[in-house]
C-alpha cells in the first residue's frame, strides 16, 4: 500500500502546488517515492516540480531540474523516450 499512498500524496500536492503554490509537499512526496523506487511517481512530481518553476519564472532552476531527470530517467531505462520526446529542445 505504501505505493498507493506515494500517488495520493503526489496527487493531492500537485493540487496545492496548483491552488497556493506550495511546493514542498510535492517535494515530500518526491522523496518519498525516491526512497521506495517508486520511479514514475518520483519523475512526475519532479516534473511537477519543473512546471511550478517555470510559472514562477524560475527558468535555469526548471532546466537544471529537467536535466537531472533525464539523467536519472536514463540511468533507469526509460532515457530513450526522453531523448525522442526532447531532442535538441534542452
Amino acid at each position: 500500500m505504501p505505493v498507493l499512498r506515494v500517488s495520493a500524496d503526489v496527487a493531492l500536492a500537485a493540487l496545492a502546488a496548483r491552488r497556493d503554490g506550495r511546493t514542498e509537499p510535492l517535494e515530500t512526496a518526491c522523496q518519498e517515492a525516491l526512497r521506495l523506487g517508486v520511479w514514475p511517481l518520483a519523475h512526475e512530481a519532479g516534473f511537477l516540480l519543473a512546471v511550478e518553476e517555470i510559472r514562477r519564472g524560475e527558468f535555469t532552476a526548471a532546466g537544471t531540474r529537467i536535466h537531472a531527470a533525464m539523467a536519472d530517467a536514463t540511468r533507469h531505462g526509460f532515457g530513450r523516450d526522453l531523448e525522442i520526446v526532447f531532442n535538441g529542445h534542452l
